[in-house]
């Protein structure tokens, strides 16, 4: 017997050790794109966005010219046939009466038998000059009978930070037609010189005249002398 064998015997097996296992962790490592690193800023974004449509805003409402300045618009004639047009003259001043000079004022007809017609105004929009004034043509394009009214704004003006609109209006009537009668005086002259033509016209009389003896009349055309 060897003395390997012998001390196998004597000692005994050596114990068998199971093999470790080894555990890895798996991690997985994301590549940074576009959509991740703006993610954050656009959600910041959205929340400031919110916060702004919760506070109270201005309103953007145009506001009348009464009360805050001299505003006018006058129209010459402020009357006129239908189909034609008219002249208006705009006056816009602070409340000292200090013309507001290169003013851009917009005009418009907001009623009336020309409203929705663009090509009624003319021009659309003037500035203002050194007395605070402008002007512009209004005209009866739709030709029907009514009363236009129309606007003029001032979208920038130092009176309020919102626009401020004034109006006036324009009258257009349909024309009458009237038939003259004629006078008594007409009438009674009228007659009179019919009368005076035919007594100075000859008239012809025919005259019958009959023989001294019988026999067979013969009839005669005579003349008077007048």
């Amino acid at each position: 017997m060897s003395l390997g064998n012998f001390r196998k015997r004597v000692m005994g097996a050596k114990p068998t050790v199971a093999p470790q296992r080894r555990h890895y962790l798996a991690v997985k490592v994301a590549r940074p794109t576009v959509a991740r690193a703006l993610r954050p800023l656009v959600s910041t974004l959205i929340s400031l966005f919110a916060v702004l449509l919760l506070l109270p805003v201005e309103s953007a409402v145009a506001v009348p010219c009464a009360g805050i300045g001299i505003c006018s618009i006058v129209a010459s004639p402020s009357s006129a046939p239908t189909g034609s047009g008219v002249s208006l003259v705009v006056t816009f001043q602070d409340p000292l009466g200090n013309p507001f000079v290169n003013t851009l004022l917009e005009f418009s007809v907001i009623g009336g038998p020309d409203l929705g017609i663009p090509a009624a105004v003319s021009p659309i929009s003037e500035l203002t000059d050194s007395q605070g004034r402008a002007s512009f043509d209004l005209r009866n394009i739709s030709g029907n009978p009514g009363i236009d009214i129309v606007e003029a704004t001032a979208l920038n003006s130092p009176l309020s930070p919102q626009a401020v609109t004034f109006e006036g209006s324009v009258t257009f009537v349909a024309p009458v037609r009237t038939v003259t009668e004629p006078s008594a005086l007409l009438l009674l002259i009228a007659a009179v010189g019919a009368g005076f033509v035919s007594f100075r016209r000859p008239i012809f009389v025919a005259v019958r005249k009959l023989p001294a003896r019988l026999g067979r009349p013969s009839s005669r055309l005579s003349t008077p002398s007048l």
